[in-house]
């Protein structure tokens, strides 16, 4: 094939104890390749071997998480569930053999069906009730040592992530980003990430799920197979999010009209917005879809699907050589690069993507199953960036140096404005902002990663001279000019007429806020107010759609009687004149996540807040917004459904900052740092 991904290491290779026989797919951590291996009685079986790219063996936080998937993976020992065998390292690459299906993943298979055809409502039934049976096995896992549940939620489940075989099989993938009650590695407080179309409200409000938020998905796979279409239909990403957390569905009867009411009523109790109203056990999920499809179509089985696949392939390529019989569980035998079953000691953590599925481009045909991504971070910082100096970007290639102008804002990835064409990198995956006269480079929630000078950039950095980035295989170099630093307006003339506020660093639009104030004649400063300004008026921000819940709702925090505010802060740093009358005193706010503590400069203005990106549009429910005024930092609270709380009392009205205050945004904690 024309667009066949290009393997790092060449058919017949050898790689510790593997052969490499073919390349399977490219992602974004990993190759994926068939693979031989000699099992228990020294037979080569066939499995699929994911190599994970070299760049992140010294990620000591992914290689953890990395284990853990393997850890939780291994134990999983189901027919509809992709067997993952061992996890191994040789020299600095990582990689994970497992299964091997001979087939594709089902997203694959409807979108080549629904170009000719409406999908077989039998085979539909069919790949529900196989997923729901692998979903129900993992949801009902218990520690092998100590009984207790292991409480696994897949949290992704899609199209892209069940796998069809030319037998008939159907099998769940990509539980890298399920997360276990009792894992070493707890995923990131207020982090979830998944495909936003087949999420439930639940998840798409960033609340705590549990098990049913997996039947939802596994509902809406199942009426996009039936009705041949997208579930919701707006592409524009925030209404779309707000589709998602109405979850206002019509039976798939309105749409195919073959469709009886019986099946409508099976498929719409797994859509209910309210947890409490679906099937509360994926088996019953799976036992009302078997049980109408052995009413209506009882001999359909697995060779009828796997005929269906044989099909549909066979349009495209051939099967894979069959001369080798595929692994099983009983015929691995662990070798001597194991990390799981050649040490007493186990190393631990979890999270990361499986691409044991073949990787599919996606197509617009079969609508938005490849929907946008969704992460929700709390808090995000937003900093006001200005002009900063003349700079250029210089790509390194084999072939020479290329180099690029940087104005205000430099999007690199895909679809940016230095295109990087491979699969590792982002649509949107970095940016450089100017910023004080100087340039920051910021990762923009990119899947794998931007490193500076071989560090992985985790908060806004500072660019100097000379220095090196990296993202995925390219190689770039940071050349600053000249600076560029606009001098502050003499006192004795009007400061210069209003412009468009900066672009904030979440690379979300600027928000409406309230008007600019006008001129204000020379004259003499007015003397400092001892406490800040009454807030300014403003409209209110959008209401957020109603949402549906199965508890009653929590009391709101009481915001005193100044009536809403607009997420822009009421009180801003005085004139350009007063803020560089004298040298700034840095300040900051930190946050620990996980093991490490971030450090969010406060340059002008810092809002706290949730953000949910979708796709690469960020979308901010701020909190609370930090600001300096002169040489004193204040905090003002937003209305917001995350109340804010400083020194452990909720914050009511705008408040001056000490050194070492307390914020608490949601869940999460921060510290107020001012430097000398």
């Amino acid at each position: 094939m024309a667009n066949a991904p290009k393997p790092s290491m060449p058919p017949g290779s050898q790689f510790g104890a593997y052969t490499l026989v073919k390349l399977i797919a490219v992602g974004g951590m990993a190759e994926i390749y068939l693979a031989t291996h000699k099992g228990v009685g020294g037979f080569e079986k066939q499995l699929a071997l994911k190599v994970i790219h070299p760049e992140y063996a010294d990620d000591k936080s992914f290689v953890q998480m990395l284990v853990d998937e393997a850890k939780l993976s291994v134990t999983l020992n189901h027919p509809n569930i992709v067997q993952t065998f061992d996890l191994g390292q040789l020299g600095r690459i990582y990689y994970i053999s497992m299964e091997f299906v001979d087939g594709c993943d089902y997203f694959q298979l409807l979108r080549k069906i629904t170009e000719h055809q409406e999908v077989p409502v039998p085979a539909a039934l069919f790949v529900a009730r196989g997923a729901l049976e692998g979903l129900d096995y993992a949801h009902n896992k218990v520690d092998e040592a100590t009984g207790q549940p292991l409480k696994i939620i897949h949290r992704d489940i899609s199209p892209q992530n069940i796998l069809v075989s030319r037998r008939g099989d159907v099998k769940l993938v990509d539980f890298g980003i399920a997360k276990a009650a009792n894992l070493s590695t707890k995923t990131r407080a207020g982090v979830i990430k998944g495909k936003l179309v087949y999420m439930s409200p639940e998840q798409s409000w960033g609340d705590p799920v549990d098990q049913r938020t997996d039947i939802f998905s596994a509902g809406v796979v199942l009426y996009e197979a039936l009705t041949g279409g997208s579930l919701y239909l707006e592409t524009n990403p925030v209404k779309l999010l707000q589709q998602v957390r109405k979850a206002e569905i019509p039976p798939p009867s309105s749409i195919r009209p073959e469709l009886d009411a019986e099946l409508d009523a099976v498929v719409m109790r797994a859509l209910a917005p309210r947890p409490a109203d679906r099937y509360q056990r994926a088996s019953e999920f799976a036992e009302a879809v078997g049980s109408y499809l052995q009413r209506h179509r009882p001999q359909y089985d697995a060779i009828a699907l796997g005929e269906l696949v044989e099909r549909v392939l066979n349009r495209e390529a051939p099967p894979a050589q069959r001369q080798v019989a595929g692994m099983e569980r009983d015929d691995f035998a662990a070798e001597q690069h194991s990390l799981i079953f050649s040490a007493e000691e186990m190393m631990e953590g979890a999270d990361g993507q499986d691409l044991s599925a073949p990787q599919s481009g996606g197509s617009p045909g079969f609508s938005q199953r490849e929907g946008p991504d969704v992460e929700f971070n709390v808090p995000v910082g937003q900093q006001d960036l200005g002009k900063g100096a003349s700079a250029k970007l210089m790509l390194l290639e084999e072939d020479g140096t290329k180099s690029f102008d940087i104005e205000e804002q430099f999007i690199i990835g895909r679809g940016g404005d230095l295109r990087l064409s491979d699969g590792r990198v982002s649509r949107r995956h970095a940016r450089i902002v100017a910023h004080e006269g100087g340039y920051l480079l910021e990762d923009l929630k990119s899947s794998n990663g931007t490193y500076l000078n071989d560090e992985k950039v985790r908060e806004l950095k500072r660019l100097k001279h000379g220095d090196r980035i990296r993202i995925g295989p390219f190689k770039m170099q940071f050349v600053l000019e000249s600076a560029r630093a606009p001098a502050p307006p003499p006192r004795s003339t009007p400061p210069p007429p209003p412009h468009k506020p900066p672009l904030p660093a979440t690379g979300a639009q600027p928000r409406p806020g309230p008007p600019p104030p006008p001129p204000r004649p020379s004259s003499p400063p007015p003397p400092r107010l001892s406490s800040p300004p009454p807030p300014r008026p403003s409209s209110p921000p959008p209401p957020r759609p109603p949402r549906p819940s199965s508890s009653p709702p929590t009391p709101a925090v009481a915001r005193g009687s100044a009536g809403p505010t607009s997420p822009a802060p009421t009180f801003a740093p005085e004139g350009a004149a007063d803020m560089t009358a004298k040298p700034r005193r840095l300040a900051c706010m930190r946050v620990k996540m996980d093991d490490e503590t971030l450090s969010l400069p406060i340059d002008g203005r810092l809002v706290l807040g949730q953000r949910v990106s979708v796709g690469d549009m960020p979308i901010d429910g701020p909190s609370g917004v930090v600001s300096r005024r002169g040489e004193a930092y204040w905090i003002e609270p937003v209305p917001h459904r995350h109340p804010i709380a400083l020194n452990g009392h909720p914050l009511e009205r705008p408040t001056q900052l000490s050194r070492g205050d307390n914020v608490v945004v949601g869940t999460l904690e921060l510290q107020f740092a001012l430097g000398d």
